[in-house]
């Protein structure tokens, strides 16, 4: 089954990796010409930019010398002259005067004065009346045009203001002041061509004054470089503001699968709105064959090597498969005997633990019977001895003789046994955790510790039914709080101690929670990692027989902190019988002194 899939697997991508790299390679050479394009079609609009600048920079110049000899025709026709021969693609320049129809007259005259002698105001097509502020008609004649031959001489006198292709650009530079260019139109030689207009105000004046209008009229083949595209896969176009062609330099081929690219520019600055596009078409050549023929081999040699490889490591795969089943049958052997000695070893912990706990109660169970016995024995006989002494002092009432004196030190010594004794059985069996319950007992182990007289002041917190717990826990508890307070008072060195006990309990659990807290000097976790002493230990082991957890954190100089938590299964039967216990003091901190 999986010979087939690994057999045409590879082949399958090797040639979906192979259509994918060189149709990466392809977009590498598109990108390539793309940026190439950008690049052409940014140098292009920089030179048409600079064009319209400079059309702007004549005209204001024009402007500027009209405006500084009005009427002097001969020197603006040399500077005229000049602008045209430096900058053939401006194809006319012309004035254009507001003449009022009240004075038209003495404008002809004043026209023939200046050598014009057949000048006479005329109209072109289309024409449209324009008012002045009195309501007088207006008229705009051509007053110079540069070239003037015999060509352009029809346009003297002649009134194209108001001819409804030039009227809103004419009437938009007289009223805003500033240069405005008219739609294409096409010349006489039939290029294509555009007025760019700028109105002349002497000193300033209102339009409503006598003032000339400059123009410039631009052909659109001027504005491209000089040098035309240079192959025959590239275009460039220029278009008005709407988008209309207006003019092309280069062809792009007829048929090519390869696509175009198209880069726009809009200019729309010195009133002249245009459009810049750059066309050129990819060709074969445009390809790096070399580079897509050199990918085609590495793919090929790349595919054979991973067909060697992979043969190889189909055959590694059955070798490993073979050990990886030695290896998950040893490990099932393996995790068979780890199962039946943690089974094993989780019984002799239970049976450890349990031995412990029969340890513990066979030492209190010693204890008691030692204490019992104490108490029995040595006491009867410390009291018989005594009263004979208090006897031998009776018969010998003299305190100076030698009897009455030996039966006052016997009595002292016998005294002081009995105290030793008495302290030597409540540390063996403390009589009131049988006679008063654990609370008490508790107290009566804090009372005999005299900590008021040691400077240790002593806060206790005590919740819950703890007088009616098992004598295993009892002893366990009584033990602990015994051990730690005797192991704060050798080694913390400290002057306060908090002491809390609590048994929580509901019908899901029921657990107690001890801790004995100090100020002392504490321990690194140096030393606690030692084992601590053999209190430590007992401690740990007494909590451990009872399944809890024993934990103690101490830092030097900051205090310790023994915290036990034994967890104490009860039945819900058991747990109804039990009472709420009432705290022996109330639940509250109580300093003890």
């Amino acid at each position: 089954m999986n010979t087939p899939l690994t057999k045409w697997t590879l082949p399958t991508l090797w040639l979906l990796l192979t259509g994918c790299l060189q149709l990466f390679l392809l977009n590498l050479d598109y990108s390539r010409i793309q940026q190439q394009v950008n690049d052409e079609a940014g140098y292009l609009y920089d030179s048409i930019y600079d064009r319209t600048r400079l059309n702007e920079v004549l005209l204001q110049s024009f402007t500027t010398l009209v405006d500084a000899q009005p009427n002097d025709h001969q020197a603006i026709r040399r500077f005229a002259t000049g602008m045209r021969t430096r900058n053939p693609h401006i194809a006319r320049l012309q004035l254009q005067e507001r003449v009022s129809i009240n004075d038209l007259s003495v404008f002809e005259q004043t026209m023939r004065t200046r050598g014009y002698d057949y000048f006479s105001i005329r109209f072109g097509e289309n024409q449209a009346q324009v008012s002045g502020s009195q309501g007088e008609r207006i008229f705009f004649p051509f007053t110079f045009i540069e070239p003037f031959n015999s060509e352009t001489r029809r346009f003297l006198g002649l009134d194209m203001s108001t001819d409804t292709h030039f009227a809103q650009s004419f009437l938009d530079s007289v009223y805003y002041r500033r240069p405005v260019a008219t739609e294409p139109f096409a010349l006489d030689d039939g290029r294509s061509a555009y007025t760019l207009y700028q109105v002349v105000y002497a000193n300033n004046n209102s339009p409503d004054d006598s003032f000339q209008v400059a123009s410039l009229v631009i052909t659109f083949e001027g504005l491209l470089p000089a040098t035309p595209a240079k192959d025959s896969y590239t275009r460039i176009s220029l278009l008005d503001a709407n988008g209309r062609l207006l003019v092309n330099s280069g062809q792009l081929p007829d048929n090519n699968w390869l696509p175009t690219l198209s880069v726009t520019h809009k200019l729309n600055r010195f009133g002249q709105p245009l459009q810049v596009q750059l066309s050129r078409s990819m060709v074969w050549s445009d390809i790096n064959w070399v580079l897509m023929a050199g990918a085609l081999l590495f793919s090929l040699a790349l595919l054979k090597l991973t067909q060697a490889y992979t043969e190889q490591k189909r055959e590694g795969q059955q070798q490993r498969q073979a050990v990886l089943q030695q290896l998950e049958s040893e490990r099932n052997q393996l995790e068979s005997h780890v199962d039946q000695r943690t089974r094993e070893l989780n019984a002799q912990l239970l049976e450890n633990q349990r031995l412990a706990h029969r340890v513990m109660e066979v030492q209190e169970n010693e204890r008691r019977h030692l204490a019992r016995e104490l108490h029995d024995e040595l006491g009867q006989s410390l009291t018989a001895i005594r009263t004979d002494a208090r006897l031998l002092k009776r018969l010998h009432p003299n305190e100076t003789s030698a009897v009455h004196q030996s039966a006052d030190s016997i009595d002292t010594i016998a005294r002081h046994i009995y105290a030793v004794t008495y302290d030597l059985m409540r540390y063996l069996r403390p009589t009131s955790l049988d006679d008063l319950g654990l609370v008490d007992a508790l107290h009566e182990c804090i009372s005999n510790l005299r900590l008021r007289k040691r400077g240790i002041q002593l806060e206790t917190r005590f919740s819950g039914p703890l007088n009616e717990m098992a004598e295993t826990y009892n002893i366990t508890l009584y033990r602990l709080v015994q051990e730690a307070l005797t192991n704060t008072l050798r080694h913390a060195a400290a002057d306060h101690i908090t002491l809390e006990l609590h048994r929580y309990q509901s019908d899901q659990e029921d657990f107690l929670e001890l801790s004995v807290t100090d100020n002392g000097h504490g321990f690194s976790q140096s030393e606690e990692s030692k084992g601590g002493g053999f209190g430590l230990i007992g401690m740990r082991e007494r909590v451990n027989a009872l399944g809890g957890q024993f934990r103690i954190q101490s830092s030097p100089e900051h205090g310790t902190r023994v915290n036990v938590m034994i967890p104490m299964p009860v039945t819900a039967e058991e747990a109804a019988l039990l009472t709420p216990a009432i705290p022996y003091p109330a639940d509250k901190a109580v300093p003890l002194h």
